[in-house]
């Protein structure tokens, strides 16, 4: 399973690369493919936390004060403060939005990039390992 999410962490970064890449450049990208891949990441990402969701879930121990409950309570909050600024990309910037105010859309998203990155980071540091070797047996179904 921590080979699977590690894998999953990759793929959302490849996606977010291209993205970036694509807000670098210096002509207006078709509002099509923004959209288009948009999607993709959203599709990608909420698979994601839908698929790790239970396999976090089952790791917990009942114990508040036990460090893999701990550990998995700082996961929900940090999950919590990423979330909102997600939303807002998806919610907030409308294709005609971000077409009328495409330098402002840019800035958000390199913003919440940043955050994002953050978030994998601290993740593949301090959750993933929890899923070890003996962790590979969980199914996602």
């Amino acid at each position: 399973m921590k080979q699977t999410f590690t894998d999953e962490h990759d793929h959302l970064r490849v996606l977010i690369d291209s993205y970036l890449a694509m807000l670098r450049g210096n002509a207006r990208p078709d509002i099509v493919d923004v959209m288009r891949r948009r999607l993709a990441f959203s599709n990608a990402f909420r698979a994601h936390v839908a698929a790790e969701g239970p396999v976090l879930d089952a790791l917990r121990t009942g114990d508040r004060d036990h460090p893999t409950d701990r550990i998995l309570d700082q996961h929900s909050c940090r999950l919590r403060e990423v979330m909102p600024g997600y939303s807002a990309l998806i919610h907030d910037w409308t294709p005609a939005r971000i077409e009328a105010e495409w330098p402002d859309y840019c800035h958000d998203v390199r913003m919440q990039v940043k955050r994002y990155y953050e978030f994998l980071e601290w993740e593949e540091a301090q959750v993933l390992p929890l899923l070890g070797p003996g962790r590979a047996a969980l199914s996602r179904a």
